[in-house]
């Protein structure tokens, strides 16, 4: 059977809800389109870390892929190939962490992190990611997760869906932890995500 394949962060991983294997917009679209589901979607995933995910992965040639990018303050040091681990080792550096004193991401705000360098690297990963599928002819869409998280890069257009992720958890109840979207936005989301595949909603 033909997979889909998702890339993302806890959004996509399916955090916080009872049942995510069953329950995540990548579950419930992929048995709608009939394919198998490979959800390579990781908690607190960076941007870099998503391209890194695709950049190591063993795509066929009627895979669907969808990526749904992360935050642009987010980044992470990779120290493993998941080729070799079968999944990244590294250390993920985000806003939240340095709020809560972990010492690594304390460390990259307090001396790497800028605005400008953020918006420009998080751009890079996402015109790699797309130029790499667009050379091993990989079908794919993209989605993002803000507005005001999506940099102004040469792909930002490129088979991208005409919404993002706030559109959803915004409107909908979240889950059983009180911080990611619930079972509802997830359904919603895969619709829309179906509409705009193959013009069928899900609902």
């Amino acid at each position: 059977m033909s997979r889909l394949v998702v890339f993302g962060c806890s959004n996509t991983e399916g955090q916080g809800l009872i049942n995510p294997k069953e329950e995540v917009w990548g579950a419930l679209l992929a048995q709608h389109l009939g394919r198998d589901l490979v959800n390579n979607a990781k908690q607190g995933a960076s941007n870099k870390y998503i391209a890194h995910s695709i950049n190591e992965f063993a795509f066929k040639p009627d895979d669907l892929a969808i990526i749904a990018w992360s935050y642009l303050n987010r980044s992470c040091v990779l120290r493993k190939s998941l080729r070799v681990e079968n999944e990244v080792e590294g250390t993920n550096l985000s806003a939240k962490g340095a709020s809560t004193g972990f010492e690594e991401s304390v460390c990259y705000f307090k001396y790497f992190y800028t605005d400008y360098d953020s918006e420009f690297t998080n751009g890079v990963f996402m015109d790699f990611s797309v130029d790499l599928l667009l050379s091993r002819e990989i079908e794919f869409k993209q989605f993002f997760i803000h507005p005001s998280e999506t940099p102004s890069h040469r792909h930002r257009s490129t088979n991208t869906f005409p919404f993002v992720f706030k559109d959803f958890y915004d409107n909908y109840p979240t889950a059983a932890d009180n911080a990611h979207m619930g079972p509802e936005g997830n359904i919603v989301l895969a619709s829309e995500i179906s509409k705009a595949i193959n013009g069928k909603y899900i609902i």
